[in-house]
């Protein structure tokens, strides 16, 4: 698994709840290591942490925002100029 795929998985369970804590430290180190990446991934952890889910959401609506959040990740790492070999695949 390439550095920039590795990333956007590791993000992607970060914004689920889902990421160990080796996992997050993980996360943490590839992204000093990629400071283009690191920025953006930051703008967005900022927001999502900002929003506030007043009501239940199925597990379909979870999943096609989390799919459409990383579609979003990855446009604006490729505006960045970093290239990634694959893009995330919306449901």
């Amino acid at each position: 698994m390439d550095v920039e795929t590795r990333i956007l998985t590791l993000a992607a369970k970060k914004l689920a709840n889902e990421a160990t804590k080796k996992e997050l430290g993980e996360l943490n180190n590839l992204l000093r290591k990629n400071r283009a990446i690191e920025s953006t991934l930051n703008s967005i952890f900022d927001s999502w942490d900002n929003i506030h889910f007043d009501h239940a959401l199925s597990e379909k609506d979870i999943d096609e925002n989390i799919a459409l959040v990383l579609v979003k990740v990855h446009e604006r790492i490729n505006v960045s100029g970093v290239t990634t070999s694959i893009a995330p695949k919306v449901c």
